[in-house]
Parts: structure tokens; C-alpha cells; sequence
């Protein structure tokens, strides 16, 4: 599954491995980086199509793609599968809204104030009435809110009640161990509505909400 982007750390400038390689190297690591996030190491393709792609990706011949390999190999950042190690650690579906879920909670239980993120023009508020709907619906509170910023980021916002309530009702259709992967698939593949889970399909973008929100 592709995604818009993927979280890169400020250490790369200063991590010791990155440092032993050459700059031409660091951005063929940025690059594997690049399409491991927009899905290509993971698609079923023959050895070969996907060596050629990968190779216009780098910008590299054959023989120089596999030199290169070997050097991102030899410090331990690729397999040889060109899969770049510890991605899954490193990255979060949604930004991670179960990992803002537990801040939150955090946050409440010990009476401090949660860090103003670089994005406050992202934030939205959720009203009392919607909250009480998500309540009702088993939907989670930080789990919607990370919906309706993203269709705050992409000028699509949620603008009456009645709308919010329409989507949640869509989203609670679906069983509550799911909510989040759907509202995670929503997000990464740029769509309105919620869908069920979709596998290694390109479901086209469908504003079933459009003239109601």
C-alpha cells in the first residue's frame, strides 16, 4: 500500500553509518526510501521489470545499480531484496492516531498540556454533540479527529452536524477493530469516504459524501 510520504529523522544528518557513505550513496538510499513508500518494492513483478524500475528510480545502469546495492548492503541499511531495514519501525499509518490516542490519555492523567504541533492550522474541534454521537457509534474521539484533519488539510472540510454524522454512520457500518486501518486507508489513498479494506487494489477515488458535507 503507497503513501503520500514517509517519515524521515533529522539524525540521518548526523547517524554515523549515513556519514561513512559518499552523498551519492545517501541519495540512493533516500531514493529506495522514496519507493518503498510509493509501493514498488512490494509489487508482484518479474525480477527483471522490477530491477529496471528500480533502476530508473536511482538513475543508475545495471552494474552500477548493483554496486550501489552492495554498498548500502555492506553498511547494513538494505536487504538484498532492496528492502530498506527497520521501515516498519520507523513508519506509521495516518501518523499513528493510536499513538496520539495514548499522548492524549497521557496528557490527561497527568494534568499537563500536549506540545503545539508546527500544524496548529490543522487543528480542528470536535463538537459536543458530535462527540456524543461518537460515543454512541463506538467510534474513537482522536481516531475521527485525525480524519477531519485530513480533510481540513486537502480544503475538503466537514462543514454542518449532519455530514460528520453521515460519515461516522459509514465508518460504523464497519467492525470497531477496523476503524482504524479504514480511516488509515482513507487517508493514504487521498478518498472522501470510507471503504472496506482494500488489498493490493487502486479502488477509484469515490466522493460518496459529495452535496451533503
Amino acid at each position: 500500500m503507497s503513501n503520500p510520504w514517509f517519515r524521515m529523522y533529522s539524525e540521518f544528518a548526523t547517524d554515523p553509518v549515513m556519514q561513512s557513505i559518499s552523498f551519492d550513496d545517501q541519495r540512493h538510499y533516500i531514493m529506495i526510501l522514496c519507493l518503498k513508500c510509493q509501493g514498488v518494492l512490494d509489487r508482484k513483478l518479474s525480477p527483471e521489470n522490477r530491477k529496471r524500475i528500480i533502476c530508473r528510480g536511482l538513475g543508475l545502469d545495471f552494474v552500477a545499480a548493483d554496486e550501489a546495492k552492495r554498498r548500502l548492503i555492506d553498511v547494513g541499511v538494505i536487504n538484498s531484496n532492496w528492502q530498506p531495514k527497520a521501515w516498519k519501525k520507523r513508519q506509521y499509518l495516518s501518523d499513528s492516531s493510536t499513538e496520539r490516542s495514548r499522548k492524549s490519555r497521557k496528557n490527561k492523567e497527568t494534568g499537563s498540556v500536549a506540545e503545539t504541533s508546527p500544524a496548529t492550522s490543522l487543528s480542528v474541534s470536535v463538537s459536543v454533540i458530535i462527540k456524543e454521537y461518537l460515543i454512541e457509534k463506538n467510534i474513537d474521539l482522536e481516531l475521527w479527529r485525525s480524519y477531519e484533519k485530513y480533510r481540513k488539510s486537502i480544503r475538503k472540510v466537514l462543514k454542518t452536524d449532519v455530514g460528520r454524522k453521515r460519515a461516522i454512520n459509514e465508518l460504523a457500518n464497519y467492525p470497531k477493530d477496523e476503524h482504524e486501518a479504514i480511516v488509515n486507508q482513507t487517508i493514504e489513498r487521498e478518498w472522501l469516504s470510507f471503504f472496506e479494506l482494500q488489498i493490493g487494489t487502486n479502488k477509484p477515488k469515490v466522493d460518496k459524501l459529495r452535496g451533503v458535507l
